[in-house]
């Protein structure tokens, strides 16, 4: 964990590099794509959607619940960027906007599927996040995490925003400790459909696990 880091209260809120990414159609159409990707990945290990209560936790922009929505899904996001939750609801995403930590008091329902796409290593207490997530879903209900692994990729632009360096170790230990049985780890790269030599040269640094809420109660951190 990098203790040293602190961010305002409002960094993510007021965000700029937000809004004006939203309207950079290159940069729409790239995750779009990875849209795609995340939900082969889901699907490979967890089957259909269809009819699934799914919730996405930093859903920034919304275009992963609006595609689980197109096959079947009740979706609900979660994001504390004001310009990332306007484009959302205009797609028609229904959003709780705020952090995670704010909003989850008016969370009320259960989830068949909680997903988190690079943002746990962003909360300051990340155990408590997944215990917390772990509330709100169902039993036997499934949680999908993407995060950078460590151990393949570092970035220090990007790392200033990190409470957590993971690999794979450490995140299965984590889900283990919080009340989660890891089914599946995979290594992909964000927009896989790059040109060849970027992904040869920078293969497999995000990781992507599909876990599985156990019965039994977490074991305290």
């Amino acid at each position: 964990m990098n203790k040293q880091l602190k961010l305002t209260e409002n960094y993510y809120r007021d965000n700029l590099d937000y809004k004006n990414s939203l309207s950079d159609a290159g940069k729409i159409e790239r995750r779009r794509r990875d849209v795609l990707g995340r939900l082969k990945l889901i699907k490979e290990s967890i089957g259909s959607l269809k009819d699934f209560f799914i919730l996405d936790i930093g859903c920034s922009e919304g275009l992963f619940l609006k595609r689980a929505g197109e096959e079947g899904a009740n979706v609900l996001g979660v994001e504390p960027n004001k310009y990332a939750v306007e484009y959302a609801k205009q797609m028609g995403i229904s959003v709780l906007e705020g952090y995670f930590e704010e909003v989850f008091p008016q969370i009320k329902q259960k989830f068949d599927l909680v997903t988190m796409f690079q943002v746990l290593e962003h909360f300051q207490d990340a155990p408590n996040v997944l215990e917390r997530v772990r509330e709100v879903l169902k039993p036997g209900g499934f949680l999908a995490i993407e995060a950078v692994d460590s151990e393949k990729y570092a970035d220090d632009d990007t790392e200033k925003e990190h409470y957590y360096n993971f690999s794979p170790e450490t995140l299965t230990s984590l889900c283990e400790k919080t009340g989660y049985k890891v089914k599946k780890i995979y290594h992909r790269n964000f927009d896989d459909t790059r040109c060849y030599l970027v992904r040869i040269l920078q293969k497999g640094h995000f990781m992507f696990f599909v876990a599985q809420k156990v019965d039994k109660a977490p074991d305290n951190c």
